[in-house]
């Protein structure tokens, strides 16, 4: 088994950083060891919630701003899936002076979202689950009456 370097950049943030892993983990692992380097940014975020891209931007030479431009440009199009071995992503140690993963967090209401356990409240008709969707209304779920 080796190790891989894998440089990473968390989207609108753009300062590059290292996680070391195995190249038989999983994406899934990477989200985990993502989090795990970023736990001021990502404390009360689960690393599932994490969206990772390979970008592969060669950055050797260039300034930090123009590394920022290069990774903003990006379009972002298949988010790599949890369950896909490093080692059939890079079938050898990644490229040096480039960042080879672009990190999406949830989006802000997501995340809030994800926070708030749903409400429980009792009806007549048994317990139903009560979730607010983003403009505050009701989502109800869990009744079989009726049907």
């Amino acid at each position: 088994m080796d190790t891989y370097t894998i440089f990473c950049a968390i989207q609108h943030e753009w300062t590059p950083f290292p996680v070391d892993i195995k190249n038989d983990s999983t994406v899934g692992h990477l989200k985990d060891a993502i989090k795990a380097k970023n736990t001021a940014r990502f404390g009360s975020i689960d690393a599932h919630t994490l969206t990772l891209y390979r970008v592969d931007v060669d950055v050797g030479g260039s300034t930090a701003k123009e590394r920022q431009a290069a990774l903003a440009q990006m379009i972002l199009t298949e988010s790599l899936d949890p369950l896909k071995k490093l080692y059939k992503l890079y079938s050898s140690q990644p490229p040096d002076d480039t960042i080879h993963i672009l990190v999406q967090p949830p989006a802000p209401e997501e995340s809030q979202a994800l926070e708030r356990p749903a409400k429980k409240q009792k009806l007549g008709d048994g317990t139903q689950n009560i979730a607010h969707n983003k403009w505050g209304e009701n989502i109800h779920s869990g009744s079989k009456q009726g049907i």
